[in-house]
């Protein structure tokens, strides 16, 4: 059985559609015609969406895949079904406004307007994904997916599988590995309680950047700590068995596994906590005045989640989502929070120094940086891990420091990058890529880039194995290409070539064979 659109313009103007399949069944319905904004394509049990939000079926009906219900109508009156039926249990419910719906020959699925997935019909090898084995007569929302947004849903004969909303930070970032492996730490946060005491790394670069409330406590305690030569003496103490880590004593009341789901979303912005913890770190996220911690905390299992609608980047367009688009809104408050950070000299432990071109004597451009933030590129851990052989260690703050004030200066690598600028690596590129090193929003860079700048950032993201951002460079230059000239077209086609950019190459062959006049 096959449901599409109709290609007569006056019939797709009004939301026809075109049957074609098996009458035994009343899979082919004659029955009024309804305007659908969305039919189920190809699918074996005719499906259609209209634009209110309902959910109507047709055809064959062994198997509960109508959701009758109590009615009983697929099993008792096998011509009921002869004629489209609206889903009576979804158009009944108010807050259940469908978009879209898939299925195959037994079961059905429908994706609502805020994000969750509806199932019922045949339910063998747990299809519906319900936890159970039975079949379903009912509409059941698949609770497993939580609190994830879902964007589009598909069906097969044994099974199911949806695409969801992108979640917390940037999905090329690694944050999370960064928290994990605590490498280059210069906090550790005391938490527990008296029973069960736990010291957690943490960075300063991250909880500063992502928590306000944080930010103003290391501030204060910065302070104690310079002023009170007795505490500094402690701190020194302490600091040799946590490799220079700056204590923070101010938590030491709150559970240690809250307090590392409170660290996972400012690294992250993901909530990352077990279900009966979650109203604990709602509570500590107001403590601490984290208030969007706090409203993702809410209990939004069962609610609408209009303000969760899927951006129209992830929208269904002709059956395939595109992510060139805009991120997620959490993905771009989470780069704007980050974004403060990127050549900021504060908390810098590493400064990267860009040869001046035609300098006398050699000048370099000072690039401060933070290594655990960098750490998440293979690269330049290696480098960080190597002892920075091709650099020098400098001393942070001014050589007459004197007391407990020389206590909170950090040890400053400093590491020249001829090399960089030889491979062909702008200033500017690599300014770019510590931008999306910190902040994975494309969106930064592409708002200010010309297509040259691309091609540099694009060099630069190869050289430090950053593929998203490599491949994301390509596909700008790819869209370009229709609105250059033929010498333009050229360079982009030896650009390509030279550095291995496939898909660049050969879409610019292409556009190249319709500009070029036609041999005779």
């Amino acid at each position: 059985m096959t449901t599409t659109r109709s290609r007569d313009p006056a019939c797709a103007s009004r939301g026809g559609l075109v049957c074609s399949g098996s009458w035994a069944r009343g899979s082919i319905s004659p029955g009024s015609r309804r305007r659908s904004s969305w039919p189920a394509l190809q699918c074996p049990l005719p499906l259609a969406v209209t634009d209110d939000g309902k959910v109507y079926s047709w055809g064959h009906s062994e198997y509960g895949q109508h959701g009758a219900g109590e009615t009983f109508y697929d099993l008792q009156q096998h011509a009921h079904y002869f004629f489209p039926r609206v889903q009576q249990a979804l158009a009944d419910d108010p807050r259940i406004k469908v978009v879209s719906a898939s299925c195959s020959s037994h079961s059905t699925f429908a994706l609502t307007r805020d994000g969750s997935v509806m199932s019922w019909g045949w339910n063998a090898f747990g299809v519906l994904g319900n936890g159970k084995y039975q079949h379903s007569v009912h509409p059941q929302r698949v609770f497993g997916l939580k609190d994830n947004v879902v964007v589009a849903v598909g069906a097969g004969s044994n099974h199911c599988a949806v695409a969801v909303r992108p979640r917390g930070a940037h999905y090329s970032l690694s944050y999370d590995r960064v928290l994990a492996n605590g490498d280059f730490a210069d906090l550790v946060f005391i938490v527990g309680g008296p029973t069960k005491v736990e010291r957690i790394k943490a960075h300063r670069v991250v909880v500063c950047a992502r928590s306000n409330y944080i930010r103003g406590l290391l501030r204060v305690l910065d302070t104690v700590a310079k002023t009170n030569q007795e505490a500094r003496a402690v701190e020194d103490n302490d600091s040799k068995s946590d490799q220079g880590c700056f204590e923070v004593n101010e938590f030491q009341d709150v559970d240690a596994q809250v307090f590392r789901a409170f660290l996972t979303f400012l690294y992250t912005n993901r909530l990352d906590v077990v279900s009966h913890k979650r109203k604990v770190l709602g509570q500590f996220a107001s403590r601490v005045c984290c208030d969007t911690l706090v409203v993702q905390c809410l209990d939004t299992w069962r609610k609408e989640r209009l303000a969760s609608l899927p951006p129209p980047s992830f929208r269904r367009r002709e059956q395939c989502l595109t992510g060139t688009e805009p991120a997620s809104s959490e993905a771009q408050q989470f780069g704007e929070d980050m974004k403060s950070k990127v050549l900021s000299e504060e908390d810098a432990d590493v400064v990267f120094l860009w040869p001046v071109e035609d300098a006398e004597p050699e000048a370099f451009e000072r690039l401060p940086a933070h290594k655990a933030v960098l750490s998440q590129v293979e690269y330049f851990r290696t480098m960080f891990m190597g002892g920075f052989s091709e650099g020098k260690t400098a001393q942070e703050g001014a050589s007459s420091g004197k007391g407990s004030e020389a206590s909170t200066r950090r040890a400053v690598h400093e590491i020249p990058l001829h090399y960089m600028h030889r491979d062909g690596v702008s200033l500017e590129a690599f300014k770019g890529l510590l931008l999306w090193i910190y902040t994975g929003c494309f969106e930064l860079l592409s708002a200010r880039l010309e297509p040259s700048d691309m091609m540099d950032l694009y060099v630069g993201a190869s050289l430090l194995g950053l593929t998203v951002l490599a491949s994301r460079c390509e596909l700008q230059l790819v869209e370009l290409l229709p609105r250059l000239d033929i010498d333009s077209l050229r360079a982009c086609e030896d650009f390509a070539d030279r550095y291995d950019a496939r898909r660049l190459l050969t879409m610019s062959q292409q556009v190249l064979l319709k500009q070029l006049p036609p041999v005779c």
